[in-house]
């Protein structure tokens, strides 16, 4: 008999729980990916642009209006950091900085690529 009651207890807890989690996983608010405005490169002038954020520090070259390249001159040590680094190649293809982080170091990329905003001086 106490078996029985154990099993019962359990089992309507194990639904409460799932009904909670269910409940509150349709509930959550949507997370929606920041858009942002920018400026096509043609407006810059021809030249290196140096810029920071954070821990992070890239230099851009812009020529003929086009992002020609871009490097990091400074990031923090580790695998994140540089598996980050990847995003450069990212906004050099696009041509943009409305591109995809890279997965496993989502804030790292995000910093790099705020710190190429910073050396555009491009306002969000």
């Amino acid at each position: 008999m106490r078996y029985w009651i154990n099993v019962s207890i359990f089992i309507a807890l194990s639904v409460t729980l799932i009904a909670l989690v269910s409940t509150w996983h349709r509930n959550r608010p949507v997370e929606f990916p920041q858009t942002v405005e920018v400026r096509p490169f043609g407006e810059f002038q021809d030249g290196i642009y140096t810029g920071t954020e954070g821990y992070a520090v890239v230099q851009i070259e812009i020529n003929d209006g086009k992002i020609l390249s871009a490097k990091v001159l400074q990031n923090k040590p580790g695998s994140y950091s540089k598996s980050a680094e990847a995003v450069i190649d990212r906004v050099i293809d696009a041509q943009s900085l409305e591109v995809d982080m890279i997965t496993g170091a989502t804030a790292t990329s995000r910093v790099i690529v705020d710190a190429i905003r910073n050396a555009l001086k491009i306002t969000e």
